[in-house]
């Protein structure tokens, strides 16, 4: 059988042999420059097999197969490495790693060449369809379970750290090749031939490289030296790098940090340094992932360094991370129970205060059970099937489920569970919203509908079209300016309302002040019918009293805010509850720090005011942990002032703790 062989070589000789070796077998061969090309041909004609060599310019072949291996055409057909530029075991691992069948190494014996060939091609078509694996285990790029960006990450520090060794195993062939020079005279010209042809090669690797190359006197941290790359990252010319060194492209602020890297890379005790910040010429700041190779030319030893630009990875990791702090603050935060369960094993790996609050059980009640164990939850989840059953159809609802809380009360509750993925694994997201004070209204709104006349509140029936069908006699008494007579038309503002709650067919509420009075409307649409049943309630007192509660907490905030004592209100999340404009003037904070509602944020504008900011700290801490301590003492600043701080807890009713 005819079999189609993809070979991809920047070296013409390379080509010329294989293609005579293989034609001499069989095969029909394809030729590919490097690996960008051979990546376009096998796209239109997909081979039976594709080898490659590892160093080439535009695509190098490792990139071309992580490349090969993420496209769905091409991830089954056989990659076979055939290089020359053999490093160590590391570099074959890294090769298989990325899927490839075989990593054979330059010279190989033509019959044997041919031999391994014909098995890797006769393994992939006995093999099953979409297994194709390589024939070792190396260490993969990244561990199971990594994210997309984690494995990513990986791949881009593993592909450096070959290249890397690659690059300076180049370097140190060119030393070897200078040595030779001197030592034979008898053979410069062949030596510099082959001098020139291997600069040309590494030249070739040195400018197309996607990484930033940069090398750096170890002594003097000057540059002698930069890729293409490296200028576009920074915006400078090769010519206006030479004449720089370390401290230019750094931010002064970040000098340090960025020697004490430099210096354990010279040193040997690591090769990557991550995130490194880089000022570009334009004075924006960047970050790179820096990897280093020693090398000495000329007597003068060398940190070579690659950086890749990881600004955009910085950047999507810094808004990962707020996402999950603002999901966490509203899954805290939330009004209503939240249960999240692996949706394989069953196992409950997180709920929120609201559902501990609501059913009376402690944290560790619920975590690292299986859902089935909690007994509250026999009803819907009773065993794994249960929960292959909550998978399977994704979204379960119900609109009234009893529950059972710690203490053996029972409330009603909507349960609503949704089946989704978070880090690529299944999890079950259960929803519990405690409706017992909505079944309790639903039940007052039926009892009064049974007993209209009897309902000491007024009571009214209007139909769709804004016509009165019924008032109650206290409808009569107590509202006698609407002058309401059945079969005539309703108020307007009733009329509207009513016409509201049949169009969302959902009670709704409306407060109507008449007579001097206050009156709470339930508006209980009955669609089917095309009337809405109106129940009212005098809830004259209650507005009486929330405005005087209103009234009173604007005299505690006014006496506050004009008091001559600083005052600071912290919860035990350290969170400012509350502050005066004293506070802030007395210790001169600025106006964004206590808007940011951040008492670390304050904590730390007032370090460098304090005559001892370590036992300051020590004592804040101490209070922090200890919230029922009542303290009192003298705080000495650097500018000769002393406060006299007074810390209480501050306790509501009954005995809850606000900070």
């Amino acid at each position: 059988m005819n079999m189609n062989i993809l070979v991809a070589d920047d070296n013409t000789d390379n080509l010329y042999q294989l293609q005579t070796l293989l034609s001499g077998n069989g095969f029909t061969v394809v030729t590919a420059a490097n690996g960008a090309e051979a990546l376009e041909k096998a796209r239109q004609t997909p081979p039976d097999l594709i080898m490659s060599d590892v160093l080439m310019p535009t695509m190098d072949g490792f990139t071309l197969c992580r490349n090969w291996m993420q496209d769905a055409r091409l991830k089954n057909i056989p990659f076979v490495f055939y290089t020359a530029t053999y490093t160590d075991e590391s570099d074959r691992d890294f090769a298989l790693s990325l899927g490839a069948q075989r990593f054979i190494v330059k010279p190989e014996e033509p019959d044997v060449f041919v031999r391994t060939i014909r098995e890797v091609i006769e393994n992939v078509a006995s093999a099953p369809p979409g297994t194709l694996t390589p024939p070792a285990s190396p260490t993969p790029p990244q561990a199971p379970g990594a994210t997309p960006q984690e494995e990513e990450t990986g791949y881009l520090r593993q592909y450096s750290g070959v290249l890397v060794r690659k690059l300076g195993k180049k370097i140190e062939e060119l030393q070897i090749t200078r040595l030779a020079l001197e030592r034979d005279i008898a053979d410069r010209k062949r030596a510099e031939e082959a001098l020139r042809a291997s600069e040309t090669q590494y030249r070739k690797i040195f400018d197309v490289c996607p990484d930033g190359i940069l090398f750096a006197d170890i002594e003097t941290k000057a540059f002698s030296s930069a890729n293409p790359a490296l200028c576009r990252m920074l915006g400078y010319t090769e010519a206006e790098l030479t004449k720089m060194g370390m401290a230019d492209i750094h931010p002064k602020e970040s000098l340090a940090h960025v020697a004490a890297e430099f210096e354990r890379q010279a040193r040997g005790e690591k090769t990557l340094a991550v995130e490194i910040p880089c000022r570009r010429k334009d004075g924006t700041v960047i970050y790179a992932d820096i990897n280093t190779a020693s090398v000495t030319v000329h007597g003068r030893t060398y940190n070579e360094g690659f950086f890749r630009d990881v600004t955009d990875r910085k950047r999507a990791e810094a808004a990962l991370s707020a996402s999950e702090v603002r999901y966490r603050r509203l899954f805290e935060s939330a009004r209503e129970g939240i249960l999240i369960v692996d949706a394989v094993t069953g196992t409950i790996v997180d709920v929120n205060p609201f559902l501990i609050d609501l059913l009376g059980y402690s944290r560790e009640q619920f975590l690292s059970k299986k859902v089935w164990e909690l007994g509250f939850l026999k009803n819907v989840i009773a065993n794994p099937e249960s929960v292959l059953e909550f998978q399977r159809q994704e979204y379960v609802h119900y609109e009234d489920f009893p529950l059972k809380t710690a203490d053996g009360r029972r409330i009603d509750v909507e349960f609503i569970s949704n089946t989704y993925i978070v880090d690529r694994k299944k999890v079950i997201q259960c929803i519990v919203r405690d409706i017992t004070e909505r079944r309790r209204s639903e039940k007052e709104i039926r009892t009064l509908a049974k007993f209209p006349s009897e309902n000491p509140g007024p009571v009214l029936r209007i139909a769709r079209d804004g016509t009165l069908l019924y008032v109650n006699e206290a409808g009569m008494r107590l509202l006698p300016d609407w002058r309401l007579q059945v079969e005539r038309p309703a108020p307007g503002m009733l009329q509207e309302v009513v016409f509201s709650a049949l169009r969302s067919k959902t009670v709704q509420e409306v407060e109507i002040e008449h007579g001097g009075r206050v009156y709470l409307f339930h508006v209980a649409p009955i669609a089917e019918d095309n009337y809405a049943n109106l129940y009212g309630r005098d809830i004259t007192e209650r507005k009486r009293v929330e405005e005087e509660m209103r009234f009173k907490n604007a005299i505690l905030s006014t006496q506050q805010e004009v008091s001559i004592d600083g005052i600071l209100v912290v919860d035990e999340d350290g969170a400012i509850v509350s502050s005066n404009r004293r506070f802030a003037e007395m210790w001169g904070i600025p106006s964004d720090v206590i808007e940011s509602k951040s008492d670390d944020r304050v904590l730390q504008s007032v370090m460098d005011k304090l005559a001892d900011p370590v036992e300051f700290m020590t004592k804040v801490k101490r209070l922090y942990e200890s919230r029922d301590e009542t303290s009192r003492e003298e705080v000495a600043l650097k500018d000769g002032r002393t406060f006299d701080r007074y810390s209480a807890p501050m306790l509501g009713t009954p005995g809850k703790y606000y900070g």
